[in-house]
């Protein structure tokens, strides 16, 4: 509290001291009284550190080099030691079946998700017991999304094995911190032309959809993947009474283009089930 009114004063924002001391006082109710309360970051670095850490959130970049790779590992782990939450879009990287400049084929971003969940796991928010805040996003027409999107899927049947034999269920027992993807939310990032594409089909028409290449790579294409469709979209497209299909062609952060057939999924009738099937 004091740290915030000296700020307030060296800042002049005070016209005069009995309004400095309406402000400390007016603050004092507020935060004692439950009415308000500052982020975690502020709980744990005002008034501690000589230029505190105060942001909750913040977005981070990743370019497709280890260079890149490995200094957003250092950058996430100081910003959950001092208690903020991080989120990355990892479609830069290049997918798993593609091949690196030194030879050999490239991890995928899926693969260095594992270890950055781990140092989330690891590097308690704020150097508290609390787990660190972390979001990870995934382009829909990226080459792994079918992949990203069953990651957190299989690690779940791994936990639930290991709770059948006895270890303990609890959100930080021996079962969930044996597995992958607990420290992290994923999100898969939807585009417009995807999701007209899959209107499209809904109402029988061909949703054909095609994407650009951010890198402008010349390397051969992948092979084709099948990318399930949700036959309703939240109750707004409705589910096509015949099967359709929407043809497309699946962005490759590193090649030209690769080509690939977004299966849609169909039912029996014009109302979209209540829950999507994974």
């Amino acid at each position: 509290m004091d740290t915030i009114v000296r700020w307030g004063e060296e800042g002049g924002y005070f016209a005069n001291s009995a309004s400095r001391d309406a402000f400390r006082d007016e603050l004092t109710h507020l935060l004692v009284e439950q009415k308000m309360a500052f982020n975690s970051p502020v709980w744990f670095n005002v008034g501690c550190q000589p230029k505190p850490q105060c942001s909750a959130c913040f977005i981070n970049s990743v370019q497709d080099s280890m260079e890149s790779i490995m200094g957003l590992t250092r950058t996430e782990g100081m910003l959950f030691k001092w208690g903020s939450g991080t989120g990355t879009n990892f479609s830069s990287l290049r997918g798993s079946k593609e091949t690196l400049s030194g030879g050999g084929i490239a991890s995928g971003p899926v693969s260095f998700m594992k270890g950055f969940d781990a140092f989330a796991g690891v590097i308690k928010s704020g150097g508290k017991t609390r787990r660190a805040a972390k979001m990870v996003i995934l382009n829909i027409d990226h080459p792994d999304i079918v992949e990203f999107i069953d990651c957190k899927v299989k690690e779940e049947k791994k936990a639930h094995v290991l709770i059948e034999q006895g270890y303990d269920s609890s959100i930080d027992g021996e079962a969930y911190s044996s597995i992958f993807f607990q420290n992290a939310n994923h999100s898969v990032r939807v585009t417009d032309e995807f999701m007209q594409a899959a209107q499209e089909t809904a109402t029988g028409g061909p949703g054909t959809s095609s994407t650009a290449n951010p890198t402008k790579s010349s390397a051969p294409a992948n092979s084709s993947i099948r990318l399930p469709i949700p036959p309703g979209t939240a109750a707004i497209l409705a589910c096509s009474t015949t099967p359709q299909s929407i043809a497309g062609t699946l962005a490759n952060p590193r090649r030209a283009s690769t080509p690939a057939i977004l299966a849609a999924n169909t039912c029996s009738s014009t109302t979209p089930p209540a829950t999507w099937p994974r």
